[in-house]
Protein backbone atom coordinates (compact mmCIF):
# COMPACT_ATOMS: atom_id res chain seq x y z
CA UNK A 1 0.00 0.00 0.00
CA UNK A 2 2.81 2.41 0.84
CA UNK A 3 5.44 1.14 -1.59
CA UNK A 4 6.04 2.65 -4.99
CA UNK A 5 6.13 6.39 -4.37
CA UNK A 6 7.79 8.97 -2.17
CA UNK A 7 4.35 10.05 -0.89
CA UNK A 8 3.54 6.45 0.03
CA UNK A 9 6.85 5.93 1.78
CA UNK A 10 6.52 9.14 3.82
CA UNK A 11 2.90 8.35 4.68
CA UNK A 12 3.83 4.76 5.57
CA UNK A 13 6.58 5.94 7.87
CA UNK A 14 4.19 8.29 9.67
CA UNK A 15 1.51 5.58 9.89
CA UNK A 16 3.97 3.04 11.26
CA UNK A 17 5.27 5.55 13.80
CA UNK A 18 1.74 6.20 15.08
CA UNK A 19 1.01 2.47 15.28
CA UNK A 20 4.26 1.69 17.11
CA UNK A 21 3.61 4.52 19.57
CA UNK A 22 0.15 3.04 20.24
CA UNK A 23 1.75 -0.35 20.93
CA UNK A 24 4.29 1.13 23.34
CA UNK A 25 1.54 3.02 25.15
CA UNK A 26 -0.66 -0.08 25.33
CA UNK A 27 2.21 -2.16 26.72
CA UNK A 28 3.21 0.43 29.33
CA UNK A 29 -0.18 1.68 30.52
CA UNK A 30 -2.83 -0.55 28.88
CA UNK A 31 -4.22 2.65 27.34
CA UNK A 32 -4.03 4.19 23.88
CA UNK A 33 -4.29 7.99 24.10
CA UNK A 34 -7.32 9.63 22.48
CA UNK A 35 -5.04 12.30 21.00
CA UNK A 36 -3.11 9.62 19.13
CA UNK A 37 -6.33 8.01 17.91
CA UNK A 38 -7.58 11.37 16.65
CA UNK A 39 -4.25 12.08 14.92
CA UNK A 40 -4.33 8.63 13.32
CA UNK A 41 -7.90 9.14 12.06
CA UNK A 42 -7.31 12.65 10.67
CA UNK A 43 -4.08 11.71 8.93
CA UNK A 44 -5.76 8.56 7.63
CA UNK A 45 -8.51 10.63 6.05
CA UNK A 46 -5.87 12.95 4.58
CA UNK A 47 -3.91 9.98 3.21
CA UNK A 48 -7.02 8.43 1.68
CA UNK A 49 -7.83 11.76 0.06
CA UNK A 50 -4.25 12.03 -1.21
CA UNK A 51 -4.38 8.74 -3.11
CA UNK A 52 -7.62 9.48 -4.95
CA UNK A 53 -9.99 12.26 -5.74
CA UNK A 54 -11.36 14.29 -2.86
CA UNK A 55 -14.75 12.59 -2.86
CA UNK A 56 -13.38 9.08 -3.46
CA UNK A 57 -10.68 9.54 -0.84
CA UNK A 58 -13.04 10.86 1.81
CA UNK A 59 -15.48 8.05 1.07
CA UNK A 60 -12.68 5.46 1.32
CA UNK A 61 -11.34 6.93 4.56
CA UNK A 62 -14.71 7.33 6.27
CA UNK A 63 -15.85 3.88 5.11
CA UNK A 64 -12.62 2.38 6.48
CA UNK A 65 -13.04 4.20 9.79
CA UNK A 66 -16.66 3.05 10.16
CA UNK A 67 -15.81 -0.51 9.13
CA UNK A 68 -12.99 -0.60 11.65
CA UNK A 69 -15.30 0.70 14.35
CA UNK A 70 -18.08 -1.76 13.53
CA UNK A 71 -15.73 -4.76 13.50
CA UNK A 72 -14.61 -4.31 17.11
CA UNK A 73 -17.49 -2.39 18.72
CA UNK A 74 -19.43 -5.57 19.63
CA UNK A 75 -16.38 -6.89 21.47
CA UNK A 76 -16.16 -3.69 23.51
CA UNK A 77 -19.89 -3.97 24.29
CA UNK A 78 -19.28 -7.51 25.55
CA UNK A 79 -16.42 -6.27 27.72
CA UNK A 80 -13.82 -8.30 25.83
CA UNK A 81 -11.89 -5.32 24.43
CA UNK A 82 -11.05 -1.84 25.64
CA UNK A 83 -12.51 1.29 24.07
CA UNK A 84 -9.00 2.52 23.23
CA UNK A 85 -8.37 -0.61 21.18
CA UNK A 86 -11.59 -0.10 19.24
CA UNK A 87 -10.89 3.59 18.59
CA UNK A 88 -7.28 2.85 17.65
CA UNK A 89 -8.33 0.28 15.06
CA UNK A 90 -10.98 2.60 13.62
CA UNK A 91 -8.41 5.39 13.25
CA UNK A 92 -5.95 3.05 11.57
CA UNK A 93 -8.69 1.71 9.29
CA UNK A 94 -9.17 5.24 7.88
CA UNK A 95 -5.79 4.63 6.22
CA UNK A 96 -6.74 1.16 4.97
CA UNK A 97 -10.24 1.63 3.57
CA UNK A 98 -13.07 -0.82 4.21
CA UNK A 99 -11.56 -3.90 2.54
CA UNK A 100 -8.21 -3.31 4.26
CA UNK A 101 -10.04 -2.90 7.58
CA UNK A 102 -11.73 -6.28 7.12
CA UNK A 103 -8.43 -7.97 6.27
CA UNK A 104 -6.61 -6.29 9.17
CA UNK A 105 -9.46 -7.18 11.52
CA UNK A 106 -9.22 -10.86 10.59
CA UNK A 107 -5.45 -10.90 11.03
CA UNK A 108 -5.73 -8.98 14.30
CA UNK A 109 -8.33 -11.42 15.60
CA UNK A 110 -6.13 -14.44 14.93
CA UNK A 111 -3.05 -12.79 16.44
CA UNK A 112 -5.19 -11.54 19.33
CA UNK A 113 -6.47 -15.03 20.10
CA UNK A 114 -2.92 -16.36 20.25
CA UNK A 115 -1.78 -13.36 22.30
CA UNK A 116 -4.66 -13.76 24.75
CA UNK A 117 -4.00 -17.46 25.34
CA UNK A 118 -0.26 -16.79 25.70
CA UNK A 119 -0.91 -13.89 28.08
CA UNK A 120 -3.28 -15.99 30.17
CA UNK A 121 -0.67 -18.76 30.26
CA UNK A 122 1.99 -16.30 31.38
CA UNK A 123 -0.23 -14.70 34.04
CA UNK A 124 -2.00 -17.78 35.40
CA UNK A 125 -0.16 -20.83 34.06
CA UNK A 126 -0.53 -23.01 31.01
CA UNK A 127 -3.09 -25.34 32.59
CA UNK A 128 -5.47 -22.45 33.40
CA UNK A 129 -4.95 -20.95 29.92
CA UNK A 130 -5.86 -24.22 28.20
CA UNK A 131 -8.85 -24.84 30.47
CA UNK A 132 -10.23 -21.30 30.02
CA UNK A 133 -9.68 -21.46 26.25
CA UNK A 134 -11.51 -24.77 25.90
CA UNK A 135 -14.38 -23.65 28.12
CA UNK A 136 -14.62 -20.33 26.24
CA UNK A 137 -15.14 -22.21 22.97
CA UNK A 138 -18.31 -23.70 24.39
CA UNK A 139 -19.34 -20.91 26.77
CA UNK A 140 -17.92 -17.54 25.57
CA UNK A 141 -19.54 -15.72 28.50
CA UNK A 142 -16.70 -16.96 30.69
CA UNK A 143 -14.57 -14.28 29.04
CA UNK A 144 -16.61 -11.58 30.78
CA UNK A 145 -16.16 -13.07 34.25
CA UNK A 146 -14.25 -11.05 36.82
CA UNK A 147 -11.38 -13.53 36.87
CA UNK A 148 -10.64 -13.06 33.16
CA UNK A 149 -11.77 -9.45 32.67
CA UNK A 150 -9.93 -7.97 35.62
CA UNK A 151 -9.39 -4.21 35.62
CA UNK A 152 -5.97 -4.56 37.21
CA UNK A 153 -3.85 -3.03 34.47
CA UNK A 154 -1.13 -5.66 34.83
CA UNK A 155 -3.54 -8.46 34.01
CA UNK A 156 -5.13 -6.84 30.95
CA UNK A 157 -4.03 -8.15 27.57
CA UNK A 158 -2.49 -5.37 25.46
CA UNK A 159 -4.78 -6.24 22.53
CA UNK A 160 -3.72 -3.11 20.66
CA UNK A 161 -0.56 -5.03 19.75
CA UNK A 162 -2.57 -7.66 17.90
CA UNK A 163 -4.62 -5.01 16.13
CA UNK A 164 -1.44 -3.14 15.23
CA UNK A 165 0.06 -6.29 13.75
CA UNK A 166 -3.04 -6.69 11.59
CA UNK A 167 -2.93 -3.14 10.23
CA UNK A 168 0.82 -3.28 9.63
CA UNK A 169 0.62 -6.56 7.70
CA UNK A 170 -2.19 -5.23 5.51
CA UNK A 171 -0.51 -1.88 4.90
CA UNK A 172 3.05 -3.05 4.22
CA UNK A 173 2.58 -6.61 2.91
CA UNK A 174 -0.70 -6.67 0.94
CA UNK A 175 0.67 -9.31 -1.45
CA UNK A 176 0.69 -11.84 1.41
CA UNK A 177 -3.09 -11.72 1.45
CA UNK A 178 -3.67 -11.99 -2.31
CA UNK A 179 -1.75 -15.03 -3.42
Amino acid sequence: MFAGSAFGLIAGTAFTSFVVYACVSDLRTRRIPNELVLLLAITGLAYSTGIGTLSQGLLRGVAGLLTGLLIWLPFWLLGWLGAGDVKFFAGAAAWLGPSGALEAGAIGAVIGAVLTVAWLGWERGVRVAVEKSLIAMIHPRILTSASVNSRDSHSLVPYGIALAAGVLVVSWFPALLHF
